[in-house]
């Protein structure tokens, strides 16, 4: 059998877990870092038509290598964007054309007539000769001369779908394309070279290269779908010229490595414990364009594509899974009949490696494996073609023009099939040293030697003078810092705090939180580990905010566990049919019914169903063999988003096992946003009414409430009066789910099932004056303010439940005013004191 059929059909799927274990990421240049928060998004502009008659000669099908020539178009307009465009066109034959570069225009409509169209300065001409090619890969890069050259060059590179070792890949020409005096008869014999060398090429700054690659200035390297390449973006130094002007035909071109993960082509050479990737890494993501940003100090080498989202499988877009062996499925009708490797969802993604990581790897004080990405941005809603969830090719390729800051990047399939160009600009560059005060704050949970198993949520606070853009968890291995993961800021998570500094920006939105799971810990999640939270602002000021020490027993564990993948952690959701993907084990003896009905899925703590349990994913049935589920442990579940309200949710699965044991699963926010709709996320903070407002309406001394904690059906629900003051107390540990019962009509019946009768959806911003109708109303008093109860919670205002799944990041004590409304129309009203203490 063929490698094609052997790597094509293992079934892949691929979830966004909690972290990579491999990721050994420097984190001492963050400051002279470029962020995606110094990327100002300028607008785009059309291209322009091609040779007429031409089915080759036109941008149609492009856009997937481009190059800035800063000497380009020496006549056009003093409008601040000077310098031209290599680029090339239809995906036939890659023929090479160049433009001038107009106004990018911003439409707020995304309309096309809005934007201006560039204008050929050199018509297509084919220099690469790929056209006898299946599915080329083709680069261009523009570099000054080099060594014995009497001129800039167009670099370029080509390969295919499937090509074998040892092919031409590489070569270079004038910039004249009508007389281009083509050179190219050399190749990069490193391992996989067929699928790693021969797609985006771009340069290198001299003065990184005279450091780490002296003498190479041209970055090469390609990303081939299904993991052929290497799982992740690979990358090499190269120089030509070095050996030769031009080099003999068949040289072997010597090379530096920049960035290399393991490759799938060969799955019999390597192990689970030697297969290294890139976080979050999907086979079907799609790498298609690479630049070395640098602005003052700063740098980043920046790859742009579509990113692959929540599961992976080979097969069709509609879920339909390719099996290893006949029978084979039919095809499914369009638009679902394109075989290949698709995800849950796909976004248009940059991501950012550190030049620092790229150097360690290229000077052998890092395997070429250990550089990850230390940010991304999804720009999406930047681009005009997006019509689904799933679908490819979101972004081309892209090129930068060093001096000015300018980074253009190639959408295609927009313009009647051609491309359009988004531009933004890298802004400023800083001193790469403290520009204004170091960021402050609190590593809150867990305590620290606590002893842990399964999920544990990692929380604290921050704040800065600006704003605080990311905080990211590590933990140490040895003298290294391995990255985790990057916490999720959560608005109302930390009323203490809010009160506490008032003159603070974000105040309202200084808690933090992420969800760790430590099985995927090293041995499992067993031993002492020893993690941190470091704090990084937007002047790239950063500063560990604490350490705790956690001893891991996982080998003990009797409870389920398991990690939601989609949505992702702070990731978005729409549509009626959304696909909560998940997966559930237990500790033998014991195991999870196959029918999935002992795993409740909740959304704001109210539990909505069973999610179709049994189904087989490799990388879980890999890492956790012998497990009664190990060959089924995922389930999905459709969530109706549109029922919700836009904004931000919690969503929480929980499961039980043969053995009556029960826990949560993979607690963490998302953002529901569908069309048409208002967000809560703009009104949750906004200080409605001041608690003096219902100063006349009389605490209710009398009926008490009653409630349960945690999920366990089989826990009693507990009755609790108001003391002298009129005040409840209760207590529940971090992430567990409260349910609060104010009826007094329904105080027989069971409390799970009354608050599990559909409950109605706090899906409405309540202020005193639209809850007059209400039989119920509720609200968190921070400040001496009414606020809208805190996200993860569910007020069904006709019965009186208040149900609350806190996520993590709420940690403290949380005061609540719950009024009702009597059938004589008179009101009376509970204050409800809940405090949250470490789960660990």
């Amino acid at each position: 059998m063929s490698k094609i059929i052997i790597i094509g059909l293992i079934v892949v799927l691929i979830s966004t877990l909690a972290y990579n274990d491999t990721n050994k990421s420097s984190i001492n240049s963050a400051s002279n870092r470029i962020q995606p928060s110094d990327l100002e998004y300028l607008g785009a502009f059309r291209l322009p038509d091609g040779v007429p008659g031409s089915e080759v000669k036109t941008w149609g099908w492009g856009g997937y290598a481009m190059t800035y020539y800063p000497d380009g178009d020496p006549g056009g307009p003093d409008d601040g964007y000077p310098g031209s465009i290599f680029g090339t066109g239809h995906a036939w034959e890659y023929q090479v054309s160049e433009i001038n570069i107009p106004v990018p225009v911003i439409s707020a409509a995304k309309n096309l007539n809005d934007l201006n169209t560039a204008s050929t300065l050199q018509s297509f001409q084919d220099i690469m000769n790929v056209s006898n090619l299946e599915i080329p890969r083709v680069g261009l890069a523009y570099l000054p001369k080099q060594g014995s050259q009497t001129s800039g060059k167009l670099y370029f590179c080509w390969g295919q779908h499937l090509q074998e070792g040892g092919e031409l890949t590489h070569g270079w020409c004038e910039l004249n394309v009508s007389s281009p005096q083509i050179q190219r008869a050399w190749y990069i014999n490193c391992p996989h070279n067929e699928y790693n060398t021969n797609d985006y090429l771009f340069e290198i700054p001299s003065s990184w290269a005279a450091a780490n690659t002296p003498g190479k200035l041209l970055a090469s390297g390609r990303y081939r779908d299904g993991g052929w390449s290497g799982q992740g973006p690979a990358l090499v130094a190269i120089g030509p010229w070095n050996q030769g002007n031009p080099p003999p035909s068949g040289t072997s071109l010597q090379y530096v490595t920049l960035l290399r993960y393991t490759s799938t082509e060969d799955p019999e050479s390597w192990t689970p414990s030697t297969n290294h990737t890139m976080t979050n890494y999907h086979h079907s993501d799609e790498w298609s364009g690479a630049v070395w940003l640098t602005a003052g100090t700063k740098s980043a080498v920046v790859f742009v594509g579509t990113k692959g989202t929540g599961n992976c499988w080979y097969g069709f877009g509609n879920g339909v899974v390719w099996p290893e062996e006949p029978p084979y499925p039919p095809v499914p009708p369009p638009p679902y009949d394109e075989r290949g490797w698709w995800s849950t969802g796909f976004e248009g993604q940059f991501i950012f490696y550190d030049p620092d990581d790229l150097a360690a790897a290229a000077n052998g004080t890092m395997e070429s494996w250990e550089p990850q990405p230390y940010a991304s941005l999804n720009v999406d809603q930047y681009l005009y073609h997006i019509e689904s969830t799933r679908q490819w090719y979101h972004l081309g390729a892209a090129c930068f023009d060093r001096t000015r800051g300018f980074l253009y990047v190639f959408e295609p399939y927009v313009d009647d099939d051609k491309p359009i160009v988004h531009v933004w600009k890298v802004k400023g560059g800083g001193n790469g040293g403290v520009t204004g005060p170091l960021p402050f704050g609190e590593f809150s949970t867990p305590e620290d030697n606590a002893v842990v198993r399964s999920s544990v949520p990692v929380t604290g606070w921050v704040l800065d003078d600006v704003e605080v853009e990311s905080v990211k968890i590590f933990r140490l291995d040895g003298s290294r810092s391995v990255y985790i993961g990057d916490a999720v800021f959560v608005k109302g998570a930390r009323p203490d705090i809010e009160q506490a500094y008032p003159g603070y920006p974000f105040n309202d939105q200084a808690g933090w939180g992420y969800m760790m799971l430590t099985n995927f810990l090293p041995n499992q999640g067993n031993g002492t580990f020893t993690i941190y939270a470091k704090a990084i602002d937007s002047e790239g000021n950063q500063v560990t905010l604490g350490t705790k020490t956690i001893i891991c027993d996982n080998a003990h564990a009797v409870k389920p566990f398991g990690a939601i993948d989609t949505p992702t952690q702070g990731g978005t959701a729409s549509g009626s049919h959304f696909i909560n993907w998940g997966w559930v084990l237990t500790p033998q003896p014991n195991s999870i019914p196959t029918d999935g009905s002992t795993i409740n899925v909740y959304v704001d703590g109210v539990n909505i169903g069973h999610p179709v349990y049994n189904n087989y994913r490799q990388d879980i049935a890999g890492l956790f063999p012998g497990y009664a589920n190990s060959n089924g442990a995922v389930g999905y579940f459709y969530l109706d988003t549109t029922a919700y309200e836009n904004g931000v949710h919690t969503i929480q699965w929980t499961a039980a096992d043969s053995a009556g044991n029960t826990d949560g699963i993979g607690s963490r926010y998302f953002t529901i946003q569908n069309s048409g709709e208002n967000s809560r996320m703009a009104v949750l903070g906004v200080k409605c009414s001041v608690l003096s407002e219902i100063s006349g309406i009389p605490f209710d001394y009398s009926a008490p409430v009653r409630f349960r904690k945690g999920y366990n059906k089989h826990i009693e629900s507990q009755i609790r009066y108001p003391d002298y003051r009129g005040r409840i107390n209760i207590k529940i540990k971090e992430l567990e789910r409260i349910v609060l019962q104010f009826s007094d009509s329904d105080i027989n019946e069971d409390l799970e099932s009354f608050s599990s009768l559909h409950s109605t959806r706090n899906t409405q911003h309540l202020t005193l004056k639209n809850a007059s109708s209400a039989r119920y109303s509720g609200y968190m008093v921070v400040e001496g303010y009414l606020q809208p109860l805190p996200f993860g919670s569910t007020l069904d205002r006709e019965r009186g439940v208040f149900s609350w799944q806190p996520g993590p990041g709420f940690f403290g004590e949380y005061t609540f005013m719950f009024i009702r409304k009597k059938v004589d129309g008179k009101f009376n009203k509970k204050n409800i004191t809940i405090k949250i203490v470490p789960k660990f």
